[in-house]
């Protein structure tokens, strides 16, 4: 086997044509980016928050943070151009790079572009206007009318208690048979439609219970209330998780005892006058800090934007590298191949399946391809080794030997039968026998058609120096006859 040959044996790995840069893996850099976002949500929070306190940090938190958004930016974009626009990049410079963050940039800018003329059409007009008459004169119609449903059913909890604390009082001496007592407690709810009627003590504790089957939950009455009804004044207070209005009311006729008691509302009305009341005093506190609403959400805006352009770039950078540094190594490797080095190899560790799959079925093309030269070159020499023993056995041998192939073409003549037939083997190699010696060639066909393809004969044969008689002897050739 040639030099040449023996020092492609070794598989050979091609060299990154294209690197990411350092930055889209960079530690800092994400923590840095991560604290901008943090911090851009932050000041967007501040700037909502109904503590005028809390809402007055929001433009300077933004202002700094816009700072640091600023520098990754700047930084990102310089090392990015360094990058993709280096001249030494060369055939392999990330043109899909580029593409991709063309791409991604446009995916984000565009909308941004669209919110952001939507955004600047909505912060031209007075907030004030539009936050403002509209929206409290909404909710002032809302409070009237929850208000005065809720009036109205505070009307009638107050009523029905203290018609049941005069009943009760007056059912004081039955207080002390408890069976009588309870059945009394449960004839006065069914009669005024409470759902649960309780006579507690000073400390909460139950002395007397009539429930329904639609109670709720016994909770202790808030010291406020319990403070008010010792006052001898009716405490009426709310449960907006379910819905609930709750009274508390001394008993004058017992030495220490409350009615408690109450009643459900519609559902969510409770907490609507409740949330209606935060909705008003959020709209007024936005009413009176307009200005800094606006220099914040505009700093807001911005900072986002640009955090999400800065996250699309990075995004496709890092997803362009993954495509183009295997498909760089193929082409690299292909260009080798071309070159005529079969043992390139490409690394195909840490890339996406698809992307591996190619790589993988160039390694094996390449592997092949490889293992056939090998395989072609080994055929080669041997065969070279057995022409160069055959003429070495021709040359020597005094008869004269003509070699044929399957068709009938001369393939090799010794030294003996140029001279005995007046020949010359660089003209008649090649040739066909029926050309050059057609008085052979029915002795040629005799031996192909015989069952051991072996014939002798004799033959006269004309030639320069005069007739000739030869004594001829065809037999087929075998490999494993060598």
């Amino acid at each position: 086997m040639s030099k040449s040959h023996q020092a492609s044996d070794k598989p050979l790995s091609v060299e990154k044509p294209f690197q990411a840069p350092k930055i889209f893996r960079s530690v800092a850099f994400g923590v840095l980016f991560a604290i901008a976002a943090f911090l851009a949500g932050l000041g967007a929070l501040l700037a909502l928050s109904a503590d005028k306190a809390e809402a007055a940090n929001a433009v300077p938190v933004l202002r700094w943070n816009l700072a640091l958004v600023t520098g990754l930016a700047v930084y990102l974009f310089v090392k990015m151009a360094a990058i993709l626009f280096r001249p030494e990049a060369g055939q392999s410079a990330p043109h899909l790079h580029r593409r991709f963050i063309l791409i991604f940039s446009l995916s984000t800018l565009v909308p941004a572009i669209l919110v952001g003329l939507f955004f600047s059409a909505i912060m031209s007009r007075n907030l004030s206007d539009i936050f403002g008459k509209n929206v409290a004169r909404t909710m002032d119609s809302a409070r009237i009318a929850s208000r005065a449903y809720i009036d109205k059913e505070i009307d009638d909890l107050q009523k029905g208690v203290l018609d049941i604390a005069v009943d009760l009082n007056r059912a004081q001496p039955q207080f002390s048979n408890r069976i009588t007592y309870t059945a009394f407690l449960i004839n006065q709810a069914v009669f005024r439609e409470f759902p649960v009627l309780y006579v507690i003590d000073g400390n909460g504790r139950i002395l007397a219970q009539a429930e329904g089957p639609d109670a709720p939950e016994f909770v202790l009455p808030d010291d406020e209330s319990m403070q008010k009804a010792e006052d001898g004044k009716l405490a009426i207070s709310t449960r907006n998780d379910i819905d609930y209005l709750v009274a508390v009311y001394k008993l004058k006729a017992y030495d220490d005892a409350f009615l408690y008691t109450g009643r459900y509302v519609k559902v969510n009305m409770v907490s609507m006058l409740d949330r209606i009341d935060q909705v008003d005093a959020t709209l007024t506190s936005y009413t009176n800090s307009n200005e800094t609403l606006k220099t914040a959400f505009t700093l807001s805006y911005i900072e986002i934007a640009l955090l999400i352009l800065l996250a699309a770039i990075w995004l496709g950078m890092l997803l362009a590298n993954r495509i183009v540094s295997p498909l760089g190594e193929m082409v690299h490797a292909a260009e080798k191949v071309r070159e005529g080095n079969l043992a390139t190899r490409v690394s195909v560790g840490g890339v996406w399946d698809e992307i591996a799959d190619l790589g993988n079925a160039f390694n094996r093309m390449t592997k092949q391809l490889f293992s056939q030269r090998q395989e072609l070159v080994q055929e080669h020499d041997i065969s070279e080794q057995r022409r160069q023993f055959s003429e070495a056995v021709l040359s020597g041998v005094s008869a004269g030997v003509i070699g044929l192939s399957p068709e009938g073409r001369i393939s090799v003549i010794n030294s003996s039968a140029e001279a005995l037939l007046g020949l010359s083997g660089k003209d008649v190699v090649g040739k066909p026998l029926a050309k050059v010696l057609p008085g052979f060639l029915p002795v040629f066909i005799a031996a192909k058609e015989a069952i051991d393809n072996r014939v002798e004969d004799q033959i006269n044969l004309e030639t320069e120096s005069g007739a000739k008689n030869l004594d001829v002897r065809i037999s087929a050739y075998r490999e494993h006859d060598l």
